[in-house]
């Protein structure tokens, strides 16, 4: 059993800013690959921190939070996470902000 089975970990989240300047190097997210797979453990989500806003009521600044995002997708592709936790952050009612959070 490798050591993360010996603790119960199955499952790898990673966070951004770990990595923030990897997210579209190939052979380093092949590297992550290759040790999760050595430890047994499934990659399964990155959060997003510091990438913009998804629901900024500002327009420009919103699409260039949602262009951000699009390297974290892919790199979560990359890696067989089912899932990014995004930045929803936005100013007015829930109702606004759940309309800006879709706009992407």
């Amino acid at each position: 059993m490798s050591p993360s089975r010996d603790y119960g970990i199955g499952a790898c989240e990673y966070v951004n800013q770990f990595f923030k300047d990897k997210a579209q190097d190939q052979k380093y997210l092949a590297e992550l690959n290759r040790r999760a797979a050595g430890e047994g453990v499934q990659n399964v989500l990155i959060m997003i921190d510091d990438e913009g806003a998804l629901g900024d009521p500002d327009t420009a600044k919103r699409q260039k939070a949602i262009h951000n995002h699009h390297r974290w997708v892919e790199a979560a592709k990359t890696l067989g996470c089912h899932a990014i936790r995004v930045n929803a952050h936005s100013k007015g009612s829930y109702d606004e902000t759940m309309k800006l959070v879709a706009d992407g």
